[in-house]
């Protein structure tokens, strides 16, 4: 018995070829998963290519001042995130948020429709690609405080942390 196409799973639309495509441009997909222990966040939305895929990260929080005497190791912190920034390439942004954590962000077009197996090769090498610059924060002894910054994220997206129940599946939503 044939199927009528497209059909609808999820916010997807999946053509007679297995293809995916947004469902309606008001409730794009939006994939969350962890990455070196951090919450990423991957959204897919329509542009001008087809598609728009914009994967954000948040690499960490710059030391309080308040905490720290002198305020040295926030003044390392923020002259590491600024060298970094100046560093990055290839369509990569960092940007300080208001409430001191720096967030990793790109964006790639994507065309559409796409496979299953063209959307997560791209998520894949946006997160190798992200893989080198956490590890140049964590590296540079700058003092951006990492810890608990996993679990923030995930409640952040909505997301339970790593070891809870029922949480070893998340689906895209």
């Amino acid at each position: 018995m044939p199927l009528d196409a497209p059909i609808r799973i999820g916010r997807f639309l999946v053509d007679c070829d297995g293809k995916l495509n947004l469902g309606t441009p008001d409730a794009a997909p939006v994939l969350y998963l962890r990455w070196h222990g951090l919450a990423v966040s991957v959204h897919l939305t329509n542009s001008v290519a087809g598609g728009r895929l914009a994967l954000s990260a948040i690499a960490g929080r710059v030391p309080s001042s308040a905490s720290r005497p002198g305020g040295a190791q926030r003044e390392q912190a923020l002259a590491t995130l600024q060298a970094l920034g100046a560093a990055m390439g290839g369509g990569w942004r960092l940007r300080l948020l208001a409430d001191h954590r720096a967030s990793i962000e790109i964006t790639r077009d994507l065309p559409l429709p796409a496979t299953a197996g063209a959307l997560l090769t791209e998520v894949t090498c946006c997160l190798l690609g992200l893989a080198p610059y956490l590890d140049l924060l964590a590296e540079s002894g700058a003092g951006i405080e990492a810890a608990g910054m996993a679990a923030a994220g995930m409640a952040a997206a909505g997301m339970a942390a790593a070891g809870s129940a029922g949480m070893a599946n998340t689906c895209p939503g």
